[in-house]
Order: structure tokens, then sequence, then C-alpha cells
């Protein structure tokens, strides 16, 4: 009997070799099949690049609309052109219109991002001027609204504590900057803050880690805050008040980030980072992207 358990020892290393062998493999061909980004120019050009290969899939011109606010969600673009929300497939080439905002907002509102979207419900912010007296500066207030797909309503999501453009959902959940520079969460019903200061939060796909601007000591920081554990790390750091443009890509299996740097004075690098390991996996120098995501045709 003790002869037979030495003998099935090698039997049961070599299984387990095989076994880590299998699980390595089926990782580093899922981290392959992953790295393609669809980039966007602001006049409507768009690039599907797949990093593995090097290859470059063009494609015709978006027709004119606020791209850099658009939101791609699977094979669709949606954007507004004006004040009318519209879906441009990127297979069919077909264009819809969804919604004629003036229906529902007086000409004071002007739409401003397009921050959610799934299979029922796109979720935009909105933007308004208001003067308080005759000698204020002219302020801008921000409010959040839904749309429905299915029964074509239009909703507003009343938050008091609205105070930037820049949100993101997930489950139903709305995470945004309050007044106080605090990122906070409102589930429908209460407001929580997340005890971070910060900006333009975007939430991982699983909801379990946040991307965000922080502003330290003349730089603009990257950070990812994990929820569960409330620990935060900070990804890429540049010189600059707003260096870093406030849209952040997470990829499908929430391991995989795009972001890009920001000037006024030159087209700045658009950079993936694996966040897991936070190291940087691909640089497209001097890219005039407005906007990006990834995405694989199916």
């Amino acid at each position: 009997m003790f002869v037979n358990k030495l003998a099935t020892k090698p039997i049961l290393v070599i299984y387990i070799i095989i076994v880590l062998i299998i699980l390595l493999a089926f990782d580093i061909t899922k981290a392959n099949q992953l790295i393609s980004l669809t980039i966007f120019r602001c006049d409507g050009g768009y690039r599907t690049v797949t990093f593995e290969n090097n290859s470059t899939k063009v494609y015709k011109k978006v027709r004119s609309g606020d791209i850099p606010r658009s939101y791609l969600y699977k094979d669709s673009l949606y954007f507004f052109d004006n004040k009318t929300l519209i879906s441009y497939n990127l297979i069919s080439k077909k264009y819809s219109r969804l919604l004629d905002l003036k229906v529902f907002l007086n000409d004071e509102y002007i739409p401003w991002l397009i921050g959610s979207v799934d299979q029922k419900v796109i979720y935009f912010s909105v933007m308004k001027y208001k003067r308080k007296t005759s000698n204020s500066n002219q302020k801008y207030l921000y409010s959040l609204y839904s749309f429905n797909k299915q029964n074509q309503s239009v909703e507003e999501i009343k938050i008091n504590e609205f105070n930037s453009p820049y949100f993101s959902v997930y489950n139903e959940k709305v995470y945004f900057k309050n007044k106080e520079g605090q990122i906070c969460v409102f589930d429908g019903f209460k407001i929580k803050s997340l005890d971070i200061l910060g900006d333009s939060p975007s939430v991982s796909p699983n909801g379990k880690k946040i991307a965000y601007l922080s502003y330290e000591w003349g730089f603009t920081c990257v950070k990812i805050y994990n929820i569960n554990s409330k620990r935060k790390f900070t990804l890429i750091k540049s010189f600059g008040p707003k260096s870093v443009t406030p849209i952040f890509r997470w990829h499908a299996d929430n391991r995989f980030i795009a972001l890009k740097k920001k000037s006024d004075l030159k087209a700045m690098p658009l950079y993936i980072f694996n966040i897991s390991n936070k190291k940087l996996i691909e640089k497209i120098d001097e890219s005039k992207a407005c906007n990006w995501f990834f995405y694989n045709e199916s």
C-alpha cells in the first residue's frame, strides 16, 4: 500500500503541472484576444487597432455629432447631434434617431455627456447656464437624465449634490463628484461618500474598482480605487492641473484600462495599462483620438 502511494505521487505531480500549463495558456490566450481598441477622431473618422498583430482596420466617418462625449455599446455608437440622440451601428453603417431632447427640455439645457449605456437605458448629463447676480460670473449647473429605449421615456435622476458632468453607472448606482469634491455613490435612495477626493469616476465592468482623477501639488493623477478593500493606488501622474483627458475606458475583463494625456498645444499619447500589475501595455504616440473604446466585432 505504501509503495502504491509513492507510485501515484509522480502521476499527481505531472497532473498538477499539466493543469497549471493549461490555465496559464488560457490566461495568455485570453489576454491576447482582448487588446483591441476602436479610436474615434473629432471629425468622426474611426479605426480599430488590434495590438497583437499590429493590424488596423479603417472605417468610413461617422457623420457630424458630438463624438468626444459619445458612448459605444456593443456594435453601436450613441451620440448627440445638436439635441437629437442618434445611434450609429458600426457593422451595418445605419443611423437611428432615438430622441429629440427639445421635446423634453427647453433651450437652456445642453446635452453634455453620454456616460453609460446598457440594453434598456441610456444615461446622460445635461448642462445649464445660470447667473446669480449681474456682478457674478456665469455658473454651470449639471443634472443627470436617463432615456428608456423601450418605452421612449426621459426621466431626471434627482441628485442634489451632482456637481460634474462626468459620471459612471453600475447596476443602477450612479458614481459622481459632489460639491465638496468627494466621489459619491447614489443608489436611487441615498447618497454615500466614498471618502476620496477626485473627479470623473469610471467604474469597472464588475463594479469592484473605480478609476478617477486626483489633483495633487500641480499634478493630475489617475488613481484606481478598490471598492471592497477601500485601497487605492496611482496609475499615472502628469504635470499640470488638467493634463489628462477625463475619459477612462475599461476592458470587459476588468484588467485593462485606456486613457489619454491632454494638451492644447499638441496631440498627446493614448495609453493602455494593465491595472493588475500597474504596467503599461501599449502606447500610441501623438494620437488624435478624442474618444476610444475596447471593442471586438462579433
